[in-house]
């Protein structure tokens, strides 16, 4: 599961993409997740946390572990 803000300017566009590119050319299965946020959205200290942000991430990555194996992802 990849989850990523997309105004973090620790992974910028060019490194997501070529982390995805890569993972895809490997075959992994996986969910890719992009946010309108920025670096540690998730960390409830400082100006970067956003909870609404977080608590949606946080609810999709629930949602990917109660499904049982084998059923496509979405």
């Amino acid at each position: 599961r990849g989850i990523w803000g997309i105004r973090d300017r620790h992974t910028p566009l060019v490194g997501r993409t070529g982390i995805r590119g890569a993972l895809e050319a490997a075959g992994v299965r996986m969910t890719w997740h992009e946010y309108e946020a920025e670096h540690a959205f998730g960390r409830d200290v400082g100006d970067r946390y956003d909870p609404e942000v977080t608590d949606q991430a946080f609810a999709e990555t629930v949602a990917l572990f109660r499904r049982r194996p084998g059923t496509p992802v979405a």
